[in-house]
This record gives structure tokens, C-alpha cells and sequence, in this order.
């Protein structure tokens, strides 16, 4: 095999939990657009879906957060389904019901001032997961190369 056709692996960030929430919270949700970014490009990258991360972060912007809303929903639809086509035999994971909950109860809380700090740890605990599913699924590929390769 020569050099031009190497193969090489998804690049995935694992992002720590609680970085994740101080950057979201310090920033009032706008590391959220790039957040959505990111995901796109990786998610891209892990189903091999063509996927334009621009026009994700164009959207989520265009529209004041709310297609970044859908997205994270798809995204956590998504890695879910990666996760049971990887582990069969675990029973269907429950993410993306919880992120749409989630991202529900912090859009109506964000319609009034008084619960808007309600809002925020909503939409910030519906990040957080979807995440957290992100860096499962890390483990599990690295997990996977490490027993491939020996």
C-alpha cells in the first residue's frame, strides 16, 4: 500500500464533562455553535456520512440556536444508533429521548426571564450528554484498535 492511500482513523475530541459545562455556562451557551461544529464534522467522520459542518454552524446561528437544538437531538439519535449497531446485544439507549426533553424544558423555561437560569442548566445538561455518548464511543473505537492491533 503506498503512502497517498493510508488509512487513517476518525479524529474525535474527548471533551471532559465538566470543562464542557463551564465553558457552556461561562459563555451563556454560545460554545454551543461550535460545539454543533464539531460534532458534525466528527460524527461525519464516524459514519462516513458526507456532512457539511459549516452549514450546521450556518444554520444554528441563522436561526438563534434553535437548528443547533435539532442538531444535537440528531446528533444523540445518531451516536446512539453507532453504539447499538457496535453492542447489539445492549439494550437501546434512552439519549436521545432525555437530549429532547432536555432541550424542550430549556426552550419553554427560556420564555420567561425568572426561569431563564433554569433554561441554561437544561440546554447545558442536554449538551453534556450528548458528549458524554461522544466520548463513549471513543473509548469504544480505541478499545477496539488496541485489541485489533495485538
Amino acid at each position: 500500500m503506498s503512502a497517498s492511500m493510508t488509512i487513517s482513523q476518525p479524529r474525535v475530541e474527548r471533551r471532559d464533562p465538566l470543562t464542557l459545562t463551564l465553558l457552556l455556562t461561562v459563555t451563556l451557551s454560545l460554545y454551543g455553535f461550535y460545539l454543533v461544529y464539531q460534532w458534525a464534522k466528527e460524527l461525519g467522520q464516524l459514519t462516513g456520512k458526507d456532512r457539511n459542518s459549516g452549514t450546521v454552524l450556518l444554520l444554528s446561528v441563522l436561526t438563534l440556536g434553535i437548528a443547533a437544538l435539532v442538531y444535537e437531538y440528531m446528533f444523540a439519535s445518531e451516536a446512539a444508533a453507532l453504539e447499538q449497531q457496535r453492542f447489539p446485544k445492549q439494550a437501546p439507549s434512552s439519549l436521545p429521548t432525555w437530549v429532547l426533553v432536555l432541550n424542550c424544558a430549556g426552550v419553554l423555561c427560556s420564555l420567561t426571564v425568572v426561569l431563564l437560569p433554569l433554561a441554561i442548566v437544561f440546554g447545558v445538561a442536554g449538551s453534556v450528554l450528548v458528549q458524554m455518548q461522544f466520548n463513549r464511543l471513543l473509548d469504544d473505537i480505541v478499545t477496539a484498535d488496541v485489541y485489533t492491533a495485538a
